[in-house]
């Protein structure tokens, strides 16, 4: 093709329209990004999904933090068991001379269990203290033992 006193190769003037459709995909994935960041109410889903994200940020600060809330406690063993390996594999083998081991988690209970559970469960749920007292903490430090936190 000439133009304006240049020729253009013919490679230059063909486009890949799998990039092309890519490129808008891409383009779209970041607009939206950019509205749940910024709380945008106009696209549909954007405070959703914003508020969710702001859920899982007050979570994680909570874990982090060490407050223990009502459903909180299975994530914070999790994440202390998470953070127990990661020691244990950055010691090394000096783990191995202090005595520390990763340990595998306890199998899961069979459906049966889990039926008699949830209806203990629920007579617990009537009777659990308010948050913040010694009884909360105890089904978590029994949970720790029975997951074999050794640190």
């Amino acid at each position: 093709m000439y133009d304006d006193g240049v020729i253009i190769p013919r490679d230059q003037l063909l486009f890949d329209l799998k990039e092309v459709k890519n490129d808008f995909i891409n383009a779209a994935k970041e607009a939206i990004g950019l509205a749940v960041e910024i709380v945008y109410p106009a696209v549909p889903g954007a405070v959703e999904a914003a508020l969710a994200k702001a859920f899982l940020e007050a979570k994680a600060v909570a874990g982090e933090a060490g407050i223990l809330l009502p459903g909180l406690e299975e994530d914070i063993i999790a994440w202390a068991v998470q953070e127990e390996l990661a020691v244990i594999a950055a010691l090394g083998d000096k783990a191995k001379e202090l005595g520390l081991e990763a340990v595998a988690a306890p199998a899961p209970a069979k459906e049966e269990e889990k039926k008699k559970e949830g209806e203990e469960e629920k007579e617990e749920e009537r009777s659990r203290p308010q948050r913040g007292s010694w009884r909360t903490i105890r089904p978590l430090a029994s949970a720790a033992r029975s997951a074999r936190l050794s640190i």
